[in-house]
């Protein structure tokens, strides 16, 4: 993260909310510069997204990469490498999915004992950790310029786990969750 970096500090305590604010201001300053390289619902999303209108404790419950994403890959036509996340929302209503083309970088990070669980047995038990296997709630995400071409969106979950992807193209949908009906008898 470049601005949002109290989003990486586990204790609250070691945020300066000072210098929170003063980087969440650069940010926003740098989003507005972005505002051209951006569709209309990209930007609504970056500029006013947050809670339940954006993905802070979010689920990511799809990340699909691959050269097939928009047509079946064949071996005489250009595939282009393309990624898309998809995430629900903290109260469930929303499924927001993001769309990357152009993409020159795609990283994830996830290690499920980072975000282990430790605790004392009674008696003369060691310590012993159980590994988590969520990824969980997003924490946050920031949208930043890798150069004049690039963007670059990063995402950090509350497993520590990070995804960053690096793409000329961000498209971002909202769309609004089926209710789920009521079980059969």
């Amino acid at each position: 993260m470049k601005y949002l970096k109290h989003l990486e500090i586990r204790d609250p305590d070691d945020i300066d909310d000072e210098t929170m604010f003063q980087e969440c201001d650069k940010y926003h300053h740098e989003l507005a510069k972005l505002r051209p390289r951006l569709s209309a619902a990209a930007w609504k999303y970056f500029s006013k997204g947050f809670a339940e209108t954006g993905i802070h404790d979010a689920d990511l419950v799809a990340l699909t990469l691959g050269d097939g994403l928009d047509h079946e890959p064949f071996p005489w036509r250009t595939n282009y490498f393309r990624a898309r996340a998809e995430f629900i929302n903290q109260n469930q209503k929303h499924r927001f999915i993001f769309k990357y083309r152009g993409i020159r970088r795609c990283s994830f990070d996830y290690d499920a004992t980072i975000g282990q669980i430790r605790f004392l047995l009674e008696g003369d038990f060691p310590k012993m950790s159980v590994e988590s296997w969520r990824l969980d709630r997003v924490i946050g995400n920031e949208l930043t310029a890798a150069d004049d071409k690039y963007l670059r969106h990063e995402f950090i979950f509350a497993s520590s786990a990070r995804l960053i992807i690096e793409a000329v193209k961000i498209s971002f949908e909202k769309h609004l969750m089926k209710k789920a009906s009521s079980q059969r008898k």
